[in-house]
């Protein structure tokens, strides 16, 4: 009877079954590491600039930061609508959806390769579960993993395309374009190259049908950006003062402002995280060779790779590339790639041999350590790095958190580059503000500007819009505070600046891993704090808090 019973389970339980079961697994083991990882404390400062734009949209203001993702916002307020709570696990929660989901598009790309090969579709799955790229910004919560997901949606419609040209799936093509490039505009720089390929040259109605359709899909995002921006030249204005006056002009060696350690920082990082992108599939396509019999399906996710990795690699390079995941619109193709070159072995043997070495490749990726101090890698996508930056910020906040006193009304004043962390200030300390210089002292800003983070907004000055130089200014603000705290990184040029308008030593305090924490009526009688003729004035409290609490030393 058991004999009975095990036979007519092994003949139920297929290959194709079993894959299916490695499927679910990969997505839930997915979701598990990246839910275990995913903490309170953001890991950048989009997370948070998305939570603003999810209360409401104002680009000028980083609500969110520019070019808007205007899509995605109205995505995360749906999902917020439905699942409530904070709007920052609402952030979280949205990325963890989209790299889980990404899964099952992988799955089905490896499926359309290789139909007579069940191991190879949850291998492919497997793949993508422990990505260290979708595994990284599905826990850091940007908007990377839904260039993924877009990704792989259009995989499977470039493969069905090349399968069965037909003007619907020309139109699906373009449709794809433009779904993706409303999640992250940036996406048409992977996604343009594959249908680019599928397409070829032969079909000039399907050209057409395909930019018609993507042309209109931009247009149904963008008319509202725009709109949502105060029009294009407030648009195009935020997003020069972000992207072009900023990240490009000082990392892109097209640059004629470009500097020479941004260059090599910014060229030395995204060849690393290409590296780290091809790495596996290079692994398996060497050790595995290439079979003898034609391999149709092996050539075409070649290629779909090599129409996303070069232009990613061309484009990034010479322009700007801040973290792995900008190049997460070319994982899909590289992890089908990785999948369909370890099923190509010539013998079961090494075919095992391959499925291993890819799956190491991957992990092994993920384990890495965080780069070194002074080594010119801005982000290693790893748990290691993950951890290590959760565990700086929140050693961070609590150190704050000793020193100010419940409830006060505190201004943290930083100059700080990476505003990651003083632009979460206002997220966990109800009663507190975080005023961000953007310093001429530093090479890569021109100009001083200043952005004031409150719980609702984050204030440009001079103003109208954040980064944006003007005239000398010392804005009015509504605002009292009972204590000004000198950020925990600040530079000699801001304490300096510092010195012009207040009677106490606002020096680093030596051998203490502690903040100043100043009284603002007694050591900012006029309620001004300026740097390099950028400032504000705020309201003087009627009585001093400073009784609660003795000021830092010195």
């Amino acid at each position: 009877m058991n004999a009975e019973r095990d036979r007519r389970l092994g003949a139920e339980l297929t290959p194709q079954h079993a894959s299916l079961v490695v499927l679910v697994v990969a997505c839930i083991a997915h979701y598990a590491v990246c839910r275990m990882l995913t903490s309170e404390i953001a890991l950048d400062v989009d997370p948070i600039n998305l939570v603003y734009g999810m209360r409401e949209l104002n680009f000028a203001h980083h609500a969110p930061h520019p070019p808007g993702y205007l899509v995605y916002v109205w995505m995360l307020r749906g999902l917020h609508a439905i699942v409530g709570g904070e709007p920052l696990a609402t952030v979280q929660l949205a990325a963890r959806l989209l790299s889980a989901a990404t899964l099952p598009l992988l799955y089905l790309a490896a499926k359309i390769l290789r139909p007579q090969s069940p191991m190879t579709w949850g291998y492919a799955a497997i793949l993508g579960a422990f990505h260290p790229f979708l595994v990284f910004h599905a826990v850091d919560a940007q908007t990377h993993t839904a260039e993924a997901f877009a990704a792989g949606l259009l995989l499977l419609a470039v493969l069905r395309y090349r399968r069965e040209p037909s003007l619907g799936w020309a139109v699906a093509l373009g449709a794809l374009l433009a779904f993706g490039s409303a999640l992250r505009p940036s996406f048409v720089v992977a996604g343009l190259g594959p249908v680019l390929w599928a397409i070829g040259w032969r079909h000039a109605s399907h050209w057409a049908a395909a930019g018609a359709t993507s042309l209109a899909g931009a247009a149904t995002w963008l008319w509202p950006t725009l709109r949502a921006s105060g029009g294009y030249a407030q648009w195009k204005a935020a997003n020069d003062a972000l992207v072009q006056q900023v990240f490009v002009r000082v990392n892109s060696p097209l640059s004629a402002d470009s500097i020479d350690g941004f260059v090599h920082y910014n060229v030395a990082s995204t060849s690393l995280w290409l590296a780290l992108l091809i790495a596996p599939a290079a692994v398996v396509m060497v050790a595995c060779g290439r079979a003898e019999r034609p391999a149709p399906a092996y050539d075409d996710a070649r290629w779909i790779a090599a129409w996303s990795v070069v232009p990613s690699a061309a484009f990034y390079l010479s322009m700007f590339c801040s973290e792995p995941g900008y190049l997460l619109g070319a994982m899909p193709p590289v992890v089908v790639l990785t999948a369909v070159a370890a099923s190509e072995a010539r013998s079961i043997a090494r075919r095992r041999v391959c499925y291993g070495l890819g799956a190491l490749m991957q992990i092994g990726v993920l384990m890495l350590p965080s780069a070194p101090p002074r080594f010119p890698i801005s982000k290693v996508p790893s748990i290691a790095e993950i951890v290590g930056r959760e565990a700086i910020y929140r050693e961070a906040l609590t150190r704050i958190a000793a020193q100010v006193p419940p409830n006060a009304r505190v201004l943290y004043v930083t100059d700080h580059v990476d505003v990651t962390f003083s632009r979460q200030l206002p997220v966990h300390h109800p009663s507190l503000h975080a005023m961000i210089i953007q310093s001429e002292h530093w090479p890569i800003f021109e100009h001083t500007t200043i952005g004031l983070a409150t719980q609702d907004d984050w204030i440009p000055i001079p103003g109208p819009i954040l980064l944006q130089p003007g005239p000398p200014t010392i804005a009015e603000l509504p605002f009292s505070y009972d204590f000004i705290v000198v950020g925990l990184i600040a530079s000699d040029d801001l304490r300096k600046e510092l010195r012009k308008h207040t009677i106490c030593a606002v020096d680093e305090i030596e051998g203490e891993s502690q903040v100043r924490v100043l009284p603002a009526q007694r050591c900012f009688p006029d309620g001004v704090i300026e740097a390099h003729g950028q400032g504000i004035r705020f309201q003087l409290p009627d009585s001093s808090a400073a009784l609660v609490a003795p000021p830092s030393r010195g």
